[in-house]
């Protein structure tokens, strides 16, 4: 296993990276918007396609990004049809 702690200095802020050096697959836990090329390098520096984000719960401290991640990379974003997931579709820049 393949284990990375990111850090997103202005609304202090940890992602976690998991990766699977068997399959090459990722799960990218509390992605930050404003740290997503970081971390999609240190993807691809590791030799890992991301497979899944995560996030454990609503952040009131950063905007998640794991619908800018869905956008740009082939992958699907897990969730029950019945969770009432909430997915918003706004691009403004923020900041804490």
């Amino acid at each position: 296993m393949i284990f990375r702690q990111l850090f997103e200095p202005v609304s202090s802020t940890y992602t976690y990276l998991l990766g699977c050096e068997d399959t090459g697959q990722a799960v990218l836990i509390d992605p930050v918007i404003s740290t997503m090329d970081r971390d999609l390098a240190e993807l691809a520096g590791l030799g890992l396609k991301l497979a899944f984000t995560l996030d454990t719960h609503i952040h009131a401290d950063h905007i998640t990004a794991a619908l800018e991640a869905q956008d740009r990379l082939p992958y699907r974003q897990p969730g029950h049809r019945q969770a009432g997931l909430h997915r918003p579709r706004h691009r403004g820049r923020h900041t804490v």
